[in-house]
């Protein structure tokens, strides 16, 4: 296996389960679980416009507010980067500081591949400010191959540290990330390469290994999978794989249980069927979510013939 950094994302892709409504005690406690199992980068949520979100709808990780960060890093971990994600037309220039003024180390954009051209304007940006950058574009496996090479030769040209190859819909198995990563390599050699998965078929950690073999840079994975509909990699289970550095996984089980289980019987996310089907038939999970909140009672099997059409 690669040794490969592994990018703790449970504040920010769980906190779109529960509305960034984390307590200060449970994101140090996760804080500090990273740090001792050699976690490299811990993503704290977004950093998105009081013009486009009002605060008062949201919990305080949707915004990621320098004074509220700084309660939880009090001092810089040398063995850990802090990490914030920018949603590209849902932040401006003009909410980012210079990073020599910022506890945050990294900021990742995420963006749909038209937006690429937007995404490029801020990430030179924010490299300009110090920061580090990666890009994070989505829904990738409904895009024309050719549009998607055109756009990775774009991120290619940056000063970004990498780019990431973004299940969005859940639905890639082993064989695809194999072939779409040496897409990505090929069309992206000046870049480090990262994979986000998703569980909506149930190959989350089965992908993540596999682009850990496949030599990838970064994985994201979350704290008992949290995170967006059927949830991400599962930390605890994929960090025993990651070689590099010591590894050890007893606060991060002990801050599942504390913080992140008792979250689980309110939000419920996880592998269920509508997700299932979503993967299935590479489609966006926002059906499958509207079944899943719904306080009716609803036939699968009419789901599935509906998404399948």
């Amino acid at each position: 296996m690669n040794e490969v950094k592994l990018i703790d994302c449970t504040i920010r892709d769980g906190g779109l389960m529960n509305n960034w409504e984390f307590s200060l005690e449970a994101v140090r406690s996760l804080y500090e679980a990273n740090i001792r199992a050699g976690v490299d980068i811990m993503e704290m949520g977004y950093r998105v416009s009081p013009k486009v979100f009002n605060r008062e709808d949201h919990g305080p990780w949707r915004f990621c507010d320098e004074a509220v960060l700084r309660q939880v890093v009090t001092e810089k971990p040398e063995s850990m980067k802090i990490a914030v994600m920018g949603d590209i037309g849902r932040c401006e220039k003009e909410n980012f500081i210079p990073k020599k003024e910022s506890v945050i180390d990294i900021f990742r954009l995420a963006c749909y591949i038209h937006q690429i051209d937007e995404a490029i304007e801020m990430s030179n940006h924010l490299n300009e400010l110090g920061y580090m950058t990666f890009f994070n574009i989505m829904a990738v496996s409904a895009v024309d191959k050719e549009d998607l090479q055109a756009c990775l030769a774009k991120v290619n040209e940056t000063g970004a540290e990498g780019v990431y190859l973004a299940d969005t819909f859940g639905s890639f198995i082993a064989a695809d990330i194999r072939e779409r990563l040496s897409f990505y390599r090929e069309a992206c050699p000046n870049l480090k390469l990262g994979f986000h998965g998703h569980n909506n078929i149930q190959m989350a950690l089965a992908n993540s290994l596999e682009a850990m073999n496949s030599g990838v840079d970064y994985i994201d994975a979350s704290f008992y999978g949290m995170g967006r509909g059927a949830g991400n990699t599962a930390m605890e289970l994929l960090l025993p794989f990651a070689k590099g550095r010591d590894r050890d996984i007893t606060g991060i089980i002990k801050a599942i249980q504390n913080h992140i289980e008792p979250l689980m019987t309110t939000y419920k996310w996880g592998y269920r069927i509508p997700y299932g089907v979503s993967g299935l038939l590479n489609q966006h999970p926002r059906e499958a979510m509207a079944v899943m909140t719904s306080e009716e009672d609803v036939c699968y099997g009419s789901f599935y013939e509906r998404c399948a059409g």
